[in-house]
């Protein structure tokens, strides 16, 4: 949780350092975050934590790290017990001493303001798509999330899809970002 917002974060200052070929600064202004599964974790984490961060499109959310941990350990052993999770969870904490955070995304969600953000999923994404349909009656009544759950692929199948529809999907975020980052 903590090594991918902060690499997010990162990301967000490297931007403030660029320059037009005039010298003027690019970044500074308001900025626009996409991830998928875990990188959407990060981007809303990073978002908490940087007020630049005003529009996030955030697509097949898990609701905390451990979510993802647990689906994988199911992914490669086949099973799916809580004390093989809690195993995983422990080597986890110990292999990222002090960099892996499991704060619910809800959480954050609630605390974010008036942050714009776009939520994305479908049938492909699995249990994400449920953890993302709850995060979305997570976000402020005057700042509600947009929410589209049903589309027929995701962020996580993005590369296997034909290019009309990876355009479409790519169509939707970029409008988005164009929308909210530009104050329409």
């Amino acid at each position: 949780g903590a090594l991918e917002s902060d690499d997010a974060l990162a990301a967000v200052d490297f931007l403030n350092t660029l320059k037009t070929a005039q010298g003027n600064p690019l970044g500074g202004g308001p900025v626009g975050i996409y991830g998928v599964e875990m990188g959407a974790y990060a981007a809303i984490q990073a978002a908490r934590q940087n007020p630049n961060v005003r529009a996030l499109v955030l697509d097949s959310v898990p609701d905390t790290p451990d979510e993802v941990l647990r689906a994988a350990v199911k992914a490669h052993t086949g099973f799916d017990n809580d004390f093989l999770g809690f195993i995983a969870g422990i080597g986890t904490r110990l292999y990222f001493y002090g960099h892996f955070a499991s704060r619910a995304a809800c959480i954050t969600a609630e605390n974010l303001g008036d942050r714009r953000v776009l939520l994305l999923s479908g049938a492909d994404a699995g249990p994400l798509r449920a953890s993302t349909e709850a995060l979305a009656k997570c976000f402020p009544a005057h700042a509600p999330a947009e929410a589209h759950t049903d589309l027929p692929l995701t962020g996580i199948t993005l590369a296997s899809a034909s290019p009309e529809q990876g355009e479409l999907y790519d169509r939707r975020v970029i409008e988005f970002f164009d929308r909210k980052l530009r104050g329409n």
